[in-house]
């Protein structure tokens, strides 16, 4: 089972970091540490599939309808995908299945940019 980091270590081991100066035991800097680095990872995996999130929208817009040519639009606007971005790297940290967490990242920009 993959290791998983809540945003709540992840932010505690960044604030560790941040007052590594006060706290000169090396136990606490190499905790905090490895929960950076593993956040750090799972980012970097993520910013690897964003395009496959558009890829996967643009599959599913048909493109005749009103509702196509709006998500087409809201799509086309780009942006910085931060949405998506950090569901997919939660989902990668959590050990979640690939494909369900690009779909489920697709929809939840898709619903976020028709809110606009």
């Amino acid at each position: 089972m993959p290791f998983t980091l809540s945003a709540d270590a992840l932010f505690s081991s960044i604030t560790l970091l941040l007052a590594a100066a006060s706290f000169p035991d090396p136990g606490v800097v190499s905790s905090a540490l490895d929960n950076v680095a593993i956040a750090a990872n799972a980012l970097g995996w993520a910013a690897k599939r964003v395009t496959d999130v558009d890829r996967l929208t643009y599959d599913e817009i048909d493109g005749s309808g009103i509702i196509s040519r709006a998500a087409a639009y809201h799509l086309a606007s780009g942006g910085k995908k931060f949405r998506p971005l950090s569901l997919l790297a939660i989902a990668h940290v959590a050990g979640g299945n690939e494909n369900v967490s690009l779909q489920t990242a697709a929809a939840c920009e898709l619903l976020h940019n028709a809110s606009l």
